[in-house]
């Protein structure tokens, strides 16, 4: 029965976040040594130290804090600071650029924990990444009109500590087809760019996107969505489990039985990176209610670009084994409306700007042998090349569209005429 897989469900969790926290507490403390004492029946009390300060401050420095207790927190939510509701990067050297990174369908509701590495790449290279959430929807223009807004706040914070700035924009998949939708609007409507980075851009109509949409999405999202029980819709019910199971582990944080970095770290995390699912229950009730595509249609964005788009330079970044993906379609009517555009195709799939940089260090590295440790770095090396390409490519483009502008601004400037009136020096002219 319901109350009997609720009972289980939640020591399941607790073992499983039992297990995250002595794995992920080791992730940047290979020398470290925890003494526990047990305080009464339901406490621990955690008592950890490392050899010496001077190592915590060493590995801590990779996530760009002072970590005197690692059980307090290790990274693991990024270094960003929220402005708005939006996650900010912020680089370590004077920054170059604002970037406005918007995801793609479904991530793009959590673009802090899935584009992690590869915003951090560009963040470290000295630029400003804001990544700002957004819920799928099938009328685009709401969703960049928020997007913009949300924006606009985010810049004018970010100019009173920063000055102007030059603004890049960079989407991916969904979040290239809403910054083609930005920077086709006037400027007094969106934010100015100076250059675009489109990765995987994707406009096809809802029946192209997703196989078999009349044949099965639709059918299942009326099953998904009509009420069958006292818990209403399926759909809905199974999202509000999941959310109470979250609860459940809220609750184990109060009883004194974890660290720190339970309620810090691991339970922030998890919830930002389910919080995708949070969409799906809406989406499928306008499938159910007769909603068939997108709105505008794919022709009206195209149309909007050709009279619109007014970006420099833009980036199209296609990768070799991506079925959905249609740069060639959009570079097409970029540079027919003479826009500079600069097409790349590098390798790797649709997911490759997605990918995480996950295989980190652990307290077992110490017993694990030299030949075992440099297998998992060539691994991890291997995992992380495709993205770590992206970033280099995409930074590259940026540095030079950057110095483009400058000369452009500097060739503007007037410079008075030399003055070649005759002065006296030592008696002579």
């Amino acid at each position: 029965s319901m109350p009997r897989r609720r009972s289980l469900a939640t020591p399941l969790i607790c073992a499983l976040i039992a297990g995250i926290v002595v794995f992920t507490t080791g992730r940047n403390a290979k020398h470290l040594s925890a003494n526990i004492s047990v305080k009464g029946k339901m406490g621990i009390k955690f008592n950890q130290g490392c050899q010496t300060r001077k190592d915590v401050r060493a590995r801590s420095s990779l996530f760009g804090n002072d970590f005197s207790n690692i059980f307090t927190g290790i990274g693991l939510l990024g270094n960003y600071d929220n402005i708005g509701e939006s996650y900010v990067l912020r680089p370590k050297s004077t920054p170059k650029s604002i970037v406005l990174f918007i995801g793609g369908a479904f991530v793009g509701a959590a673009p802090q924990q899935w584009y992690r590495y590869l915003m951090e790449q560009v963040a470290d290279a000295g630029h400003v990444v804001v990544a700002s959430p957004y819920q799928l929807d099938f009328n685009y223009t709401e969703i960049a009109q928020t997007l913009d807004n949300e924006q606009n706040k985010v810049v004018s914070i970010l100019k009173q500590e920063y000055g102007e700035l030059p603004i890049i924009g960079m989407g991916h998949s969904c979040g290239s087809l809403l910054q083609l939708i930005l920077s086709s609007q006037s400027e007094s409507e969106s934010l100015p760019r100076a250059a675009n980075v489109l990765i995987s851009y994707n406009n096809k109509p809802v029946k192209d996107a997703i196989p078999a949409f009349e044949e099965l999405v639709t059918p299942a999202a009326l099953r998904l969505t009509s009420p069958s029980g006292a818990d209403g819709p399926v759909l809905r019910s199974t999202i509000r489990q999941i959310q109470d199971r979250l609860k459940d582990a809220e609750a184990l944080g109060s009883t004194g039985l974890f660290p720190p970095i339970y309620n810090n770290e691991i339970l922030p995390f998890l919830k930002q990176t389910l919080s995708p699912l949070d969409q799906l229950p809406g989406l499928f009730e306008r499938i159910a209610n007769g909603v068939s595509d997108f709105s505008p249609t794919t022709l009206q964005i195209l149309d909007g670009a050709r009279a619109g788009y007014k970006i420099p330079k833009t980036l199209l970044v296609k990768f070799n084994d991506d079925s959905i993906d249609e740069t060639e379609k959009i570079g097409s009517v970029l540079r027919a409306i003479d826009s500079s555009v600069e097409t790349l195709q590098i390798e790797g799939t649709h997911v490759t700007p997605c990918i995480q940089d996950f295989l980190f260090e652990t307290p077992l590295d110490v017993l694990r042998p030299p030949m075992l440790q440099n297998v998992r770095d060539e691994t991890r090396k291997s995992l992380l090349a495709e993205t770590k390409d992206l970033a280099g490519r995409i930074l590259k483009f940026i540095d030079m569209s950057l110095d483009d502008n400058i000369v452009y601004v500097e060739s503007t400037v007037t410079t008075p005429p030399p003055d070649l009136t005759p002065r006296v020096v030592g008696g002579q002219t």
